[in-house]
């Protein structure tokens, strides 16, 4: 498989997983250290779960020796930012909004908002041959 379509299913998949991650943590009960955990799952997980799997879909389906070709790169980059952006926008409303004060981003949450950005860095910087390109082969000079 290509060193770029590899990179970018391993970041969607992380993406996938960390939908079902806790994504708020509420301290309850503080004496004892018990913590309540929910997972984005139930609401704005649906959101990043779909379109993570859309971005996955989309980065493993092909000829997989070539990098991802134009048409599929611009779907996997708007996927994958679109869910980041999910998370990016949970993060800042616990933050902003009126949440109690015992609410705090959990792990998930932070892993939808990095595993969105690392694929699409993935996608611009990690090139590889393109489909029906030959293998590199040096040139030769002589007489020089």
């Amino acid at each position: 498989m290509n060193k770029q379509r590899l990179a970018v299913a391993i970041f969607t998949a992380l993406g996938v997983i960390a939908t079902f991650l806790p994504w708020h943590k509420l301290l309850w009960f503080n004496y004892n250290g018990f913590q309540v955990h929910w997972e984005g799952w139930p609401g704005f997980g649906w959101i990043s779960f779909t379109l993570y799997v859309v971005a996955l879909a989309m980065s493993v389906t092909g000829d997989r020796s070539s990098r991802i070709l134009k048409g599929r790169a611009v779907g996997v980059w708007i996927c994958a930012l679109a869910a980041s952006t999910t998370g990016i926008w949970r993060i800042v409303s616990i933050h902003t909004e009126h949440w109690p004060e015992d609410v705090s981003p959990g792990i998930g949450i932070f892993l939808t908002a990095v595993a969105g950005i690392a694929a699409v860095v993935c996608l611009v910087t990690l090139k590889g041959k393109q489909a029906g390109e030959p293998p590199h082969q040096p040139i030769y000079r002589s007489g020089l």
